[in-house]
């Protein structure tokens, strides 16, 4: 069984705001369900959460 963690526990509000299209990109293309409308409740496993944390760190260079 896997672990899934809530976006908003992970992610600061700050970085939703500044890559807001980023993570949705993200969860397009993982296919992963999310309401456009509250995307701190989104389920994340935790590599799935490392990944899009990797991509928000290479954005930020």
């Amino acid at each position: 069984m896997q672990l899934t963690y809530r976006l908003g526990d992970v992610l600061t509000p700050e970085l939703f705001a500044r890559h807001d299209e980023l993570i949705r990109n993200f969860l397009v293309f993982e296919h992963i369900p999310f309401d456009a409308n509250n995307l701190p409740d989104t389920q994340l496993t935790e590599r799935k959460i490392r990944e899009l944390v990797e991509e928000i760190a290479a954005e930020q260079g």
